[in-house]
């Protein structure tokens, strides 16, 4: 490459965090964090999404709640420490085109800064932390919103604090927050779109997701206040302008991580390994940058044409399989004391989905020698 990855200038920037990461405060609470990501950073796997997987995650993202939804189900972090940055110019870019195509306006703004996303498992929760690289007046600074989210692949999340109690806010009101927050991390467009004018099945499911997404507190939390305020803690409306601040930076990643994991776990998946040149020095904040190993991620799929391919890979059990001849076999009946009653034998037969693309088996005999 011919800069390097974003996260190693994140573990360049966190080596003088009082010069390089915007609004750091300071105080032991705030040394003790930055020691603690920049460990992770370093042990994490890192993943650099090409543009073919930036393509198909955000055509797959487009997808209805009930196919997002079996996209979260699948798509758990495959490791409990993961860095994963893309192109955040082209992934725009495809969103004003794939918009425009609809008929609907999509303001890529003034500057779009370089986007990269930690995620760790934390007390059995993932939590899914952005980091970026601001550079105002040719000065450059790394910076993370103090919220984040979680997502639950598995279950809903529910009102209890860590204590068991249940939180001081009320029913009505969390619910209100709740959706809040899901709408910007699927986006406004696409919580209207479905919420609104979506069919009842589209808001089945869409209630479903906002119950395995929620708002949380991130590593940055630490050293974006005073050790003094941290110690006292803040109100209700300090932690909403925490979380404007969120939504505002990261509206719909929610939703094309969720596609993106889906489309991780996904068997058609292939990764390079990929190790910096050692002649090749690159210097960020001041430093020499370190050589971190990384997987650039692509996927064996033809160009998106629309969503209608992603409905086929993330519907029904079991996993998606391409289209493939399945060898004739015995299948054995038995009765409930596992006696067989009867072998039958089932003939060769085509299987699979043509439009996820084909896999050829080449059966090899080996003849004994005489």
């Amino acid at each position: 490459m011919d800069k390097p990855i974003l996260a190693s200038e994140l573990i360049t920037a966190l080596g003088d965090a009082k010069k390089n990461i915007l609004g750091w405060q300071g105080g032991r609470y705030a040394e003790g964090m930055r020691r603690n990501v920049q460990t992770e950073i370093v042990t994490a796997q890192k993943f650099v999404l090409s543009k073919s997987l930036i393509e198909h995650a955000v055509q797959a993202s487009m997808s209805k709640p009930e196919i997002l939804f079996n996209m979260l189900e699948r798509g758990i972090p495959p490791f409990n420490s993961l860095w994963i940055e893309w192109d955040e110019v082209y992934r725009q870019e495809l969103l004003k085109k794939i918009h425009e195509s609809n008929g609907k306006t999509y303001d890529l703004g003034e500057t779009i800064m370089p986007v990269g996303y930690h995620v760790l498992k934390h007390n059995g929760d993932y939590i899914y932390a952005l980091y970026t690289k601001y550079e105002p007046d040719n000065k450059s600074y790394m910076v993370s919103p103090q919220i984040g989210f979680s997502i639950d692949n598995e279950k809903p999340f529910n009102r209890l604090d860590a204590s068991g109690n249940p939180k001081v806010m009320s029913e009505s009101d969390w619910l209100r927050a709740s959706w809040q927050s899901t709408e910007a991390y699927l986006g406004s467009w696409y919580a209207q779109e479905y919420g609104k004018n979506g069919t009842k099945k589209d808001k089945y499911y869409l209630d479903q997701i906002r119950q395995r997404i929620t708002t949380t507190q991130t590593a940055s939390m630490h050293w974006m206040i005073t050790q003094e305020k941290f110690d006292l803690g803040w109100d209700q409306k300090e932690m909403s302008k925490f979380m404007e601040i969120s939504y505002n930076v990261m509206e719909g990643d929610g939703r094309f991580m969720i596609a993106l994991l889906g489309l991780l776990n996904y068997d058609l998946i292939a990764t390079e390994e990929v190790t910096p040149p050692k002649k090749i020095d690159h210097i960020a904040f001041g430093r020499k940058v370190p050589k971190n190993e990384y997987k650039v991620v692509t996927i064996n799929l033809p160009k998106p044409r629309g969503k209608r391919v992603y409905s086929r890979m993330f519907t029904g059990q079991g996993s998606p399989k391409r289209e493939h001849w399945r060898r004739g076999h015995w299948r054995v009946l038995k009765n409930k004391q596992g006696n067989v009653l009867k072998r039958i034998w089932i003939d060769q037969q085509k299987v699979g989905n043509q439009e996820l693309g084909k896999i050829t088996h080449d059966y090899v005999l080996n003849k004994k020698d005489a």
